[in-house]
This record gives C-alpha cells, structure tokens and sequence, in this order.
C-alpha cells in the first residue's frame, strides 16, 4: 500500500471515528433525563471526543502533508491549520447540538485545540519521532534507582576492617609501621 492511500484510509477511518463518538456522546448525554446524569456522561465522554479529535487532526494533516509537496516553510503551518480545521467542524457541531453557554465553549474549543496538536503530531515524521524518542532514552535522561539492601553496608565492611586490623595488630595486615 502506498504511503498517500494509506494516509486516505486512517483519515477516513479517524473521520469515522470522530464521528462515531461525537455520536454515541450526544445519545448518551440527550438518553439521560436529568442534569446530573447528564454531566455524568459529558465527563465520560470528554477524553474520547479529545482523543479522536487529535487522532482525526493527526491524519488529516498526514494526509495533507502527503498529497502536496509543500516548501518546508509552509509544513507546520498547513499541518496546524487542516488539524484545527478538523477540530473547528467538530466543535461546531458541539456547538450546534449544545448552544453556547460558557462551558460547551471551552469543551468546543478544547476540541479545536486537540485537533491541532494532533496536526502538529501528525506533520512529524516518522523516523524523526522514532529518533527523538529513543534519543531521549540514551540521552541519559534516565536515572538508576539508589541502592537499597546489603549493598551500602558492604561497601562500607572493607573500610571498618582496615581499621579494625590497624588497631590489633599492623603486622598482620601488611601495613609497615
């Protein structure tokens, strides 16, 4: 499969997604019957319309990124936009199911922000991801645990044996006087 129509098949499938669950929140939210359940189900279903959100903004501009051949210059700019531009058309749909009180603005822009993180995610390419994340494995960024058990007293016995040996007898350890 090549790498334009692979990038149109998890566009649609994001897409579909995306949708899917803008869905399935709005059945559940709507099915409740009072204002409790219903802000039971929007904190539910808040992390899956993100997630597909960035998932949706990702493939979009991967999909953008690779049907055009764009300067460098112009490659973060057009990843962000067609990522946010996913965002915009799902938080507008929020927006015209829900009307426009304070709080579904911030979850509609939430949602506008996620798509463009994910077209921001989606303008990396592969190697380079794959580079950035094991150089920050070997970079040393990792700390080893601290010793924890017998260790810190066995590095401590040989020192306390010298002296002990010094104190009886010098001769015997190999120490001149």
């Amino acid at each position: 499969m090549s790498r334009a129509r692979g990038s149109t098949v998890l566009l649609v499938l994001s897409l579909v997604w995306l949708g899917a669950m803008l869905w399935s929140a709005n059945a559940n939210i709507t099915g409740t019957g009072n204002a409790l359940g219903a802000l039971i189900q929007v904190a539910d279903a808040l992390p899956v319309v993100i997630a597909a959100s960035m998932l949706a903004g990702a493939a979009t501009a991967l999909a953008v990124l690779t049907r055009l051949r764009l300067r460098a210059r112009l490659h973060w700019p057009v990843a962000l936009g067609s990522g946010a531009a996913v965002g915009a058309v799902a938080a507008g749909l929020i927006l015209i199911g829900y009307g426009h009180r304070s709080s579904i603005t911030v979850l509609a822009i939430s949602v506008v922000v996620a798509g463009a993180v994910g077209g921001a995610l989606g303008a990396l390419k592969p190697p380079e991801l794959v580079a950035a994340v094991f150089r920050s494995r070997a970079s040393g960024t990792r700390r080893s645990p601290p010793i924890r058990g017998p260790a810190p007293a066995t590095a401590a016995a040989p020192a306390a044996a010298r002296g002990s040996c010094r104190a009886r007898s010098p001769s015997k350890c190999g120490i001149p006087r």
